[in-house]
Parts: C-alpha cells; structure tokens; sequence
C-alpha cells in the first residue's frame, strides 16, 4: 500500500484529487481481492451473485476507512515545491 501512497504523492496534481485517485485505486484493489476470495469460496459454497457483491462491497468500505486512517496521520502535498 506504501507503494500506491507513495506514487500518489509523486504525482503534481491538488491535494483533492489526490485523494479521489487514491479512493478510486484503493476501493478497485479491495474489491478484486474480495472477488477473487469470492471466486475461490465459490467453488465449494456461497455460489450465488449476491455473495459476490458481498465480498466484494465490505472490503471497498474497509478501504475508505484505512485511506481516512492513513490520511488522518499523513496528509497529502500538492506536489510543488514550497
């Protein structure tokens, strides 16, 4: 994750939309580890669509409470040189 943080940062565009590309990037990269765990389980159990959505959706809620976490303690810099 400190690799995503860190590219993020490097990145010269407002503090704002930083923290939109890291919501975006952090929510889609929970989401595919929920449906590959999905994609696993399902062979054996859970089969149905709306398990899917389930994996997938709880982890994309646990993301924006890590990102909130992370960007609590360390917030975002526009990128310029002061």
């Amino acid at each position: 994750m400190n690799k995503i943080y860190k590219m993020i940062e490097r990145m010269e565009i407002k503090k704002e939309r930083k923290y939109q590309l890291a919501i975006l990037m952090m929510s889609i990269l929970y989401m595919l580890i929920g449906l590959c765990a999905w994609l696993i389980i399902r062979t054996i159990a859970l089969s149905s669509i709306d398990w899917m959505i389930c994996f997938m959706g709880y982890p994309m809620f646990i993301s924006w409470i890590r990102l909130f976490l992370y960007t609590s303690n360390h917030s975002f810099h526009t990128g310029r040189s002061e």
